[in-house]
């Protein structure tokens, strides 16, 4: 009997293989793949990005950097809120004011007003948009169960196009929110409604807000 032999050629690595134990062969890619996918995805989320697209759009594409590129997804929380207002905020609150790297895992700023006792905030951005279930447009604050930090910024523009600060509130992270600590929350919701916004007016910053805007502005 005969031992016929046939060959294919490999679609990814273009090589010559035995059709026999082709199935391997391709399976050994596949995993490569695979694995190269995990690990870019994985290297982006190190470095503060939602996904790999996002890294290679605003840090690898020189010709759209992070700081111009406004459809990219940490344009709003690392270039506008964190850098642009989260240091003037802090810097008339705090004494030491210490801006961390962007893929500092819990928190963005530590601060301090004695150089000894230091205080960890989270930035966090939101722009007013519509949700089932509010009547009013709301402002969304993802906290994601995050314990790390004493304090929480939250900044509230008006839209992803004009990007214009309308309120500026400070939680601390134990502060009890509609019966459950901030921290071991998953998000946060501020509705634009006149009784949720009475609610929060006890955190919010307004006596900073028309002075942060005009400083800022004419950066």
């Amino acid at each position: 009997m005969l031992n016929v032999s046939h060959k294919i050629t490999c679609p990814i690595c273009k090589e010559v293989r035995e059709t026999r134990g082709f199935h391997k062969h391709l399976k050994m890619h596949t995993k490569t793949i695979i694995s190269e996918k995990e690990y870019r995805e994985s290297l982006a989320k190190r470095r503060g990005y939602d996904n790999y697209s996002d890294y290679r759009r605003c840090v690898l594409n020189e010709s759209m950097p992070m700081e111009k590129d406004k459809s990219c997804s940490n344009y709003l929380g690392i270039v506008i809120s964190e850098t642009k207002y989260g240091q003037e905020i802090l810097q008339g609150i705090y004494k030491y004011v210490v801006h961390m790297p962007n893929n500092n895992i819990g928190y963005d700023y530590r601060c301090s007003n004695d150089n000894i006792n230091w205080d960890k905030i989270d930035v966090k951005s939101g722009c007013l948009m519509d949700s089932h279930g509010f009547s009013e447009r709301i402002w969304k604050f993802y906290i994601r169960y995050n314990k790390i930090p004493n304090n929480f910024l939250f900044l509230g523009f008006d839209n992803r196009e004009s990007l214009n600060l309308l309120h500026i509130w400070m939680i601390k992270s134990k502060e009890v929110i509609r019966g459950n600590f901030l921290h071991r929350r998953y998000g946060l919701a501020i509705t634009k409604e006149s009784n949720s916004l009475s609610h929060f007016s006890k955190y919010e910053c307004k006596c900073k807000l028309d002075k942060l805007k005009e400083c800022c502005n004419n950066k």
